[in-house]
C-alpha cells in the first residue's frame, strides 16, 4: 500500500519523491500503565523498512498528511513526534542514527569524513511538522541486521494520560 488512512490523516512514505508502498503491521503490544490507570491505543502501527532495498544517496520521507506534531523527543536510538487535535493524540516514531555517534556528527557537514566509521547506513536528516526525512549515507549492505522502522499512533483523548501512552508506544 502506499498510504495508511487514520483518524487523525494519512501516512504516506517517499522514496525519492515517489510515493513508496509499504506493509504496516498491527501491533498489539502498546499500552501505559499510570495510577491504576491502563489504556491502549485504538491504532498502533510498525512499518519495518528493508535498508537493504535503498542506496547510497537515496531519501526517505515519513509524513501524516492532514496532521500537525509539535512535540519531538526521542529515546535509545529512536524519535518521535506527538500532536493532538480536538479528539485525538497521535504520534509517528522512527528510527533514529543520533545514539549511535558521539555528539556532532553531521553526514551534510562539508567536514564530515565518510572514511571514519560510520555504524548505521542512514542518517535523520530533517524533522518536519508531520514527520521526518532520512537520508541513506552508505551502501546498507555493508550493515547487515541494522534494523530500521516508523511506528504511527493514535489514541481517542487529549489528557496526559494519552499523551504518555503514544509517547511510550511511539518511541
Amino acid at each position: 500500500m502506499t498510504k495508511l488512512e487514520t483518524p487523525v490523516g494519512i501516512l504516506k512514505i517517499y522514496l525519492n519523491g515517489q510515493e513508496f508502498d509499504f506493509e504496516p503491521i498491527k501491533s498489539d503490544l502498546g499500552y501505559y500503565y499510570k495510577y491504576n490507570d491502563i489504556v491502549f491505543p485504538d491504532l498502533l502501527y510498525n512499518i519495518k523498512l528493508d535498508l537493504n532495498q535503498f542506496k547510497k544517496g537515496d531519501i526517505i520521507v515519513a509524513q501524516i498528511l492532514g496532521a500537525k506534531l509539535e512535540y519531538e523527543s526521542g529515546d535509545e536510538r529512536t524519535i518521535t513526534k506527538i500532536g493532538t487535535n480536538s479528539e485525538y493524540t497521535f504520534g509517528l516514531g522512527s528510527s533514529d542514527d543520533f545514539d549511535y555517534y558521539d555528539f556532532g556528527f553531521n553526514p551534510d557537514s562539508p567536514n564530515f569524513d565518510f572514511n571514519k566509521d560510520i555504524k548505521v547506513p542512514f542518517h535523520l536528516s530533517k524533522v518536519l511538522e508531520n514527520g521526518y526525512e532520512i537520508k541513506i549515507i552508505d551502501n546498507p549492505n555493508k550493515y547487515p541486521n541494522i534494523p530500521f522502522q516508523f511506528i504511527i499512533g493514535c489514541v481517542k483523548g487529549t489528557s496526559d494520560l494519552e499523551y504518555d501512552l503514544i509517547y511510550y508506544c511511539t518511541c
